[in-house]
């Protein structure tokens, strides 16, 4: 990109911004992953954390948001979780 003219300082951020924002995670007892208030803050993370495979890399989104603004794969996804949780889809 940076050869097409790109900002190089844009594209420095855009890579922090996938590749930074990463953290280890904790698990409790149950084998629950206990977040870091940074994590949750940063995916806006309520009550319910939806993990989704994407190639070598895991997405983490609050499922209302993902049922708002996903593609229709992520959408039937947060959809059947939510409702698996009795929650409103």
């Amino acid at each position: 990109a940076e050869e097409k003219g790109g900002d190089p300082a844009t594209l420095d951020d855009q890579g922090r911004n996938v590749f930074g924002i990463t953290e280890r995670v904790t698990y409790d007892s149950g084998g629950r992953i206990v977040l870091s208030p940074f994590l949750r803050e940063e995916g806006g993370i309520e009550d319910l954390a939806l993990f989704v495979g994407q190639g070598r890399f895991v997405e983490m989104w609050n499922p209302k948001v993902a049922l708002e603004s996903g593609g229709d794969t992520l959408k039937r996804i947060a959809s059947y979780y939510l409702k698996q949780r009795g929650a409103k889809s």
